[in-house]
């Protein structure tokens, strides 16, 4: 019974100095000790609280590059329209919306949905 409340109370104690390592920092030793433990470098780095720079593994390039593809066009050059395409016609709207926007005409036989195309 003594062994077991040993070891919580070590898992414990053990928590609560890994909590503040991470903002401390963490010697050579610890980070060999998780390389070596099979820690991947950017967790390491994330747990140590070290951004390093000039590593190859950098997690944080793959989003980098989405926002650099991403990139926001003005409303002034998006292309807008008031066509509304429909299997059965097409008509214009009153309101225009940027292409393949869901709308819909007036028919004899009730509204049928559609989308906005460029012209």
């Amino acid at each position: 019974m003594s062994m077991k409340l040993t070891i919580i109370t070590v898992l414990i104690c053990a928590s609560f100095f890994s909590t503040g390592s991470a903002v401390a920092g963490c010697t050579k030793k610890d980070e060999r000790e998780m390389k070596d433990s099979g820690m991947s470098e950017a967790r390491i780095r994330r747990i140590c609280n070290n951004p390093d720079v000039n590593s190859g593994d950098n997690e944080e390039e793959p989003t980098q590059q989405r926002r650099q593809r991403a990139q926001i066009v003005p409303m002034e050059q998006q292309t807008v329209t008031n066509f509304c395409q429909t299997p059965v016609m097409w008509c214009t709207l009153f309101q225009q919306g940027p292409p393949r926007t869901p709308c819909w005409c007036n028919s004899p036989y009730g509204p049928v949905s559609g989308f906005l195309i460029s012209r």
